[in-house]
């Protein structure tokens, strides 16, 4: 029903949003079948993340049986009332528990994770060509900013700090789309991108909020005339996202826990996890040496240091490392959903000190380019510097797009100055572009390819091992811990009878495949 109600107010809006229709046509076939491939990847993959397996499956089955979070936000059908089931922004599980019902499979749920990508490459590809970039060079730097590694870490999970990367860029490509060329479609866009990425994650109201303030800054310097605009547009997608679409978790925590981002924060009655001091990824998520360290420290173990996850994997600490010696046995990290250290690539160290120095001679060079990125830095650093955790890549994905901001000014200064004078410096300033878009690439698809290799080998091991204990009809002690629905759901869906029990200490039992080899919680299993 959402696809056809989708596809008609399109078709209805073509006129009034200056839409041919014959292209629009083409967008919706291409539409459809970016759905249906993207459903058929998602539901190869199984999810193997930690949290996936803990509560985000658990969440989506109960929203795809008989929990309505509207009215009863409190309780849901299967007793499992996890603070994050409860309490956590959920736009992808609604997806999730609409395709579940639909193809009765939790994993296809993933599918929005696809969808999503292919959604970011549709706003960032006009947005290049807008700029003169040439067709191919605008897809290689669309392409580059899709490559991010928590994208490709969690493609295939219902882990969603991706998610919130590529609404994000929705959003900041729209907004920069109608600066440029004030359509309302792009408005519409921006609109939409904001109320997916305050129902993505907490984090991404916050960043909602710090990107539009710092865009209403370049507005009131640059673009005074748009101003009520904006403004009106944003007030309208604020009440949407955060009183609509968001009246859970936003409104329903305000009424039951005294605060809408409970449980980070609560009130008297019901105090949130920061009231309490309590801060479980300081104590339970970052490597012993970082413990304390400022966020600028941090960094540097985060972005120069040896491919690692301490402090799980049996390391306890970060180590420092000479990003141009780093050897290939070390990318085994990438086979983690969410690496710790080195998470945006073996050699984005390198990429962020090339990228700085790039970026300092172009802002000499260029001075239409310092405004806008002088904002758009003061902006990320803004965003970076709200928590000591934002080190961590999957917190704060937005990191990667620095190296791409030379990467742009290099092509868009050499397509609209240098395209008219083929003197050598523009043949050099190109070919050093295209040697450092070369080296992006490389260094995201390192992560990608490493850790997607793993996420297909591990899918199809899982199901075998699924298909092998089905086929022996013979019931099986399981001992799956944290991962109580997830792991019913799927020996359910094979038709396996279990009796869950403690298997820790048996030397015999075997493991099923779950979570990556180094973090706990590894589901063991003995027939009987």
């Amino acid at each position: 029903m959402s696809i056809i109600i989708a596809i008609g107010l399109n078709f209805l809006a073509a006129n009034w949003l200056a839409i041919n229709k014959k292209s629009l046509g083409i967008a919706t076939l291409l539409s459809l079948l970016i759905i249906t491939g993207s459903l058929l990847i998602a539901g190869f993959y199984f999810d193997l993340s930690w949290d996936g397996q803990w509560y985000q499956q658990a969440a989506v089955y109960n929203l795809a049986e008989t929990w309505n979070p509207l009215y009863k936000p409190l309780n849901t059908p299967d007793g499992l009332n996890h603070l994050s089931i409860l309490h956590f922004p959920k736009n992808s599980w609604y997806f999730a528990a609409a395709v579940t019902r639909l193809f009765g499979s939790v994993e296809v749920g993933k599918a929005y994770n696809v969808i999503a990508l292919f959604t970011a490459f549709g706003v960032v590809y006009p947005l290049c060509r807008s700029f003169n970039l040439p067709p191919w060079q605008s897809v290689v730097f669309t392409a580059l900013v899709l490559l991010n590694p928590v994208i490709w870490s969690e493609i295939t999970t219902y882990l969603n700090d991706g998610d919130l990367y590529l609404f994000l860029v929705v959003y900041l490509a729209s907004v920069v789309s109608w600066l440029r060329t004030p359509k309302l479609v792009y408005l519409l866009l921006a609109v939409m991108a904001i109320c997916c990425l305050v129902n993505i994650k907490f984090t991404g109201l916050v960043f909602v909020l710090i990107s539009s303030f710092f865009v209403f800054v370049y507005i009131l310097i640059k673009k005074r005339e748009l101003v009520k605009t904006f403004v009106l547009s944003h007030i309208i997608a604020g009440v949407m996202a955060l009183c609509i679409f968001g009246f859970n978790p936003y409104i329903t925590n305000l009424i039951n826990r005294g605060h809408p981002l409970y449980p980070l924060m609560g009130s008297k009655q019901y105090p949130g996890v920061f009231d309490k001091g309590i801060d479980d990824n300081e104590a339970y998520e970052t490597p012993k040496n970082m413990k304390g360290k400022s966020l600028p420290m941090r960094l540097i173990y985060a972005n120069f240091g040896y491919p690692g996850n301490a402090p799980y994997n049996g390391e306890d600490t970060a180590r420092l490392a000479n990003p141009f010696l780093t050897s290939p046995k070390s990318w085994s990290a990438y086979h983690f959903h969410e690496t710790r250290v080195s998470g945006f690539g073996p050699y984005f160290g390198i990429l962020l000190i090339l990228a700085t120095v790039a970026l300092a001679v172009l802002l000499i060079a260029v001075k239409a380019s310092r405004l806008p990125v002088a904002i758009f830095l003061l902006g990320l650093c803004s965003g970076l510097s709200l928590s000591n955790h934002f080190w961590w890549p999957r917190f704060f994905p937005m990191l990667w797009l620095v190296p791409l901001l030379p990467l742009l000014l290099w092509w868009v200064y050499n397509a609209n100055r240098l395209a008219h004078n083929s003197n050598l410096r523009g043949v050099t300033i190109n070919s050093l572009a295209w040697l450092f878009a070369i080296c992006i690439g490389i260094n995201g698809i390192i992560v990608a390819a490493v850790h997607i290799r793993w996420e297909t080998v591990s899918s199809i091991n899982l199901r075998n091992e699924l298909q092998k204990i089905h086929d022996t009809k013979r019931p099986i002690d399981v001992d799956y811990g944290w991962f109580k629905r997830a792991t019913e759901e799927k020996l359910n869906r094979w038709n396996i009878k279990y009796t869950p029990t403690s298997l820790g200490t048996d030397t015999t039992a075997s493991k099923l495949t779950s979570v990556v080899k180094g973090y706990p919680n590894q589901i063991l299993y003995k027939l009987k």
